[in-house]
């Protein structure tokens, strides 16, 4: 078994988040038509509507499954105004 160092080990940790898709905090569609208490073909036209303005930006995130396992979601979330 050959043996790594911790330069080595440091350098693989930061390559593979830098691969990692960028997790950030949002809602799925169908939590945010739960929460609009409308449905989730009215929700993903709005939502389609705000990600074409720039108010929406759409990024990668884990809910429980039925089966109790993270699963890789899409979820959105708002986008800071640029100034």
């Amino acid at each position: 078994m050959t043996k790594i160092t911790v330069d080595e080990w440091q350098a693989e940790i930061a390559r593979i988040k830098a691969e990692a898709p960028v997790l950030d905090g949002g809602m799925t569609i169908p939590e945010l038509a739960a929460q609009l208490q409308r449905g989730e073909t009215y929700t993903r036209r709005l939502i389609a509507r705000g990600v074409a303005e720039g108010r929406y930006v759409r990024g990668r995130g884990y809910r429980k499954a039925v089966d109790g396992r993270n699963r890789p979601v899409i979820v959105y979330r708002i986008q800071k105004a640029s100034k």
